[in-house]
């Protein structure tokens, strides 16, 4: 059950370090929203050959009728009878050079034919393998995008979905999901999109802001703008529709959703959104540690950047930080992440107070300031499982106690220790991992997720739902352990997402059940993307507070249900924490 030293030494660095933070009670970070592994295909991000999409193109199909012309150029691409695939299709110039730390720029055109057959390089981000060393991979002309397309003659342009990959704005890429399936099935164009990661994304400092002032600290956000800019300039030659255009995103990605719901910026280049398990009241600058939505304003991201550059040995004057900081190789840009900063994954992501994103969730949605399109917004139920269970099993190689929970609560919650030990005692959870997860999963997820989901359903509909598979597929985790996991991880965070990008990789792992649960959740994302609104069976309805209904999603519970704010212990959580 046990992995090597060396093993556990480098997955406490991928997607341990935010979980042992949290055990350890240490309030100066906050949880991880996923690590590079909650995937639906797990692949090592320095080269595409082991990711979802090349997998499933190895039977070899023909390049014969591939041919798109977009406005910088012509594409080969990848085609079968049923589908069409362009990979690594440039939407931006690569932000080098003088363009590091810029607003996107447009890509250049090019002569000729461009070969769009295989996946562009991953944006730099520390690759973990196990039993190995993290090494700094991917390169910083990486703004590229993957076009899925049915490949079939249609009367219409159809619906056009555009994925926002997660990895908590510090790893991860387009390449990781496998769009075949979800593109057939649902009669829908994907698109998936990379976008600049970690501080060469989302870096904020005063020099910077002198330079951009609307884009200081939001870099990698802008760019997702400027993909789906190029959506709506060129999507239509692929048979898409620029005028239904959904957004989806897991986790970061799920956050990144939302904030293109704030942005101003975005109005008018979506119509629809779907966010995955991306709201975590914490780890964002946009919020705060155990509270919901707290603005991080920009003078503190700055300030955390000024820290940042004089780690990078780039302080002093204004004046010279930014060009210091543009001759700084990229792995050390990477790795002064998570290393004289303190874990990347506490460090880096959108930030408001600016143009790009005004006002901070809560109250944006409160006042009615976001853009107004038709939202499905969900989590899983047990969210917080890997990040309770690892550390201790796999790290510390030993369970999670009861003396060790009671003391974690202490440290966390103070004088509130006991009334929160009282609503999730071992006892009634049947170990201190499963209530621990319980405590994380509906304080800093399912309830403020709740939360948001009634403010953004006074102004427009709302698709609520829960993930609630208590068995989904879990071969990460057994990969991790090394055998059979000692509990089950249940609906982990991100679990659901293998459900919707289903695969030939990821298929044989679930039951006849489950690909029915997969095919009723393929049909109720692309027909949302459709017509706005989720059609299938049973039907699902718009959130409304009176109801408090959101729709469960398992496989032999699919439809409403009212217990969501008492499964999850929510009022007495606004009592405690205003959630």
């Amino acid at each position: 059950m046990r992995t090597t030293h060396e093993h556990r030494s480098v997955l406490m660095h991928r997607v341990l370090v935010p979980a042992m933070v949290l055990a350890a009670a240490a309030l100066t970070g906050c949880t991880s929203d996923d690590g590079d592994g909650f995937r639906t295909s797990i692949g090592t991000p320095e080269t595409a050959e082991t990711s979802g999409v090349v997998q499933s193109l190895r039977s070899g199909p023909s390049t014969h009728g591939s041919l798109v012309t977009v406005a910088t150029g012509t594409v080969r691409g990848l085609a079968e009878s049923s589908y069409r695939m362009f990979l690594g299709i440039p939407y931006a110039a690569a932000p080098v050079g003088e363009l590091r730390w810029k607003p996107p720029m447009p890509a250049p055109s090019w002569s000729g034919v461009r070969a769009a057959t295989a996946a562009g390089k991953v944006c730099p981000q520390v690759s973990y393998e196990p039993g190995g060393v993290p090494t700094v991979v991917g390169d910083e002309d990486c703004l590229v995008l993957n076009v899925t397309t049915p490949n079939r003659p249609s009367m219409k342009k159809l619906p056009v979905m555009v994925w926002i990959h997660g990895g908590n704005y510090v790893a991860g890429s387009n390449t990781e999901q496998d769009a075949l399936l979800l593109a057939q099935k649902g009669d829908v164009v994907v698109v998936s999109i990379n976008y600049r990661l970690g501080a060469l994304g989302f870096l904020a400092h005063p020099a910077l802001s002198a330079e951009s002032p609307d884009s200081s600290g939001n870099f990698g956000l802008l760019d997702q703008q400027a993909a789906l800019a190029w959506v709506q300039a060129n999507i239509a030659q692929f048979g898409g529709d620029p005028n239904n255009v959904t957004i989806f995103g897991v986790s970061a990605g799920g956050n990144s959703v939302w904030a293109h719901v704030l942005s101003p910026k975005s109005a008018g280049l979506f119509q629809r959104a779907i966010s995955i398990s991306g709201l975590w009241a914490t780890c964002w600058n946009w919020m705060g540690y155990d509270e919901p939505a707290q603005p991080f304003e920009l003078s503190d991201a700055e300030a955390t950047g000024v820290r940042f550059a004089e780690a990078m040995g780039c302080g002093g004057s204004d004046a010279t930080t930014a060009a210091c900081l543009r001759t700084a190789s990229v792995s050390d840009l990477v790795n002064v992440g998570g290393g004289a900063m303190g874990p990347a994954f506490y460090t880096w992501g959108p930030t408001a107070g600016g143009a790009a994103l005004p006002k901070p969730l809560q109250e944006a949605l409160a006042s009615g300031e976001f853009n107004r399109v038709p939202i499905v917004n969900g989590s899983t139920h047990d969210e917080a499982m890997p990040f309770v269970m690892m550390p201790f099993w796999v790290y510390m190689d030993n369970p999670l106690t009861s003396e060790v929970y009671a003391g974690v609560l202490s440290q966390r919650f103070g004088d509130d220790a006991s009334l929160v030990q009282a609503h999730y005692s071992v006892a009634a959870y049947g170990s201190a991992t499963y209530a621990y997860s319980a405590v994380d999963t509906d304080l800093q997820n399912s309830c403020y997720t709740r939360t948001i989901t009634r403010l953004a359903a006074a102004y427009t509909p709302v698709y609520a739902y829960e993930f609630r598979d208590p068995n989904p597929p879990d071969p990460f985790y057994e990969y991790v352990f090394g055998g059979p996991l000692p509990y089950a991880p249940r609906a982990y965070h991100a679990s659901d997402v293998q459900y919707l990008f289903r695969s030939p990789s990821n298929e044989t792992g679930l039951s006849p059940e489950q690909l029915d649960l997969s095919d009723s959740m393929i049909e109720y994302y692309t027909t949302f993307a459709r017509f706005g609104a989720p059609r299938g069976y049973p039907r699902w309805r718009p959130y409304s507070s009176s109801r408090d209904a959101v729709q469960s999603l398992a496989p032999d519970a699919i439809g409403p249900v009212t217990d969501f704010a008492s499964d999850h212990q929510c009022g007495f959580w606004a009592g405690l924490r205003g959630i």
